[in-house]
């Protein structure tokens, strides 16, 4: 990561997106294919690599360098995940339909905890 990098905006973006997604931290590291401890220190605004920056911006439903971008002074995106290629939204799946994302998202940290043994 770079050596300049806020990590307190870092921190802040982080956690302001995991409330966003409705996610307690265990859920999102695993998402993100991170360790609860990385994911902590990232969220108490604590150095990690950029390569675990880049998995949990990815984890967010960002661009792998977002969180390196936070860090040296832009706003985090604050668009909705996206679900494929036609735009459709898991954020207005959720909204508008709440048990088939309760069940895509079941089958989603299902396959990553798989992907995790």
């Amino acid at each position: 990561m770079h050596e300049h990098a806020d990590l307190q905006r870092i921190a802040e973006a982080v956690l302001d997106r995991r409330l966003r997604l409705d996610l307690n931290q265990r859920d999102a590291a695993i998402r993100a294919g991170v360790s609860d401890a990385t994911w902590s220190k990232v969220e108490t605004g604590k150095e990690v690599g950029g390569r675990m920056l880049a998995k949990i911006g990815i984890g967010l439903g960002w661009e792998a360098d977002t969180l390196a971008r936070v860090g040296a002074g832009e706003d985090p995106p604050d668009e909705p995940l996206r679900l494929s290629a036609n735009g459709a939204s898991l954020d207005r799946l959720r909204d508008e339909d709440p048990d088939a994302y309760r069940q895509l998202d079941e089958l989603a940290r299902s396959l990553l905890q798989n992907g995790r043994r």
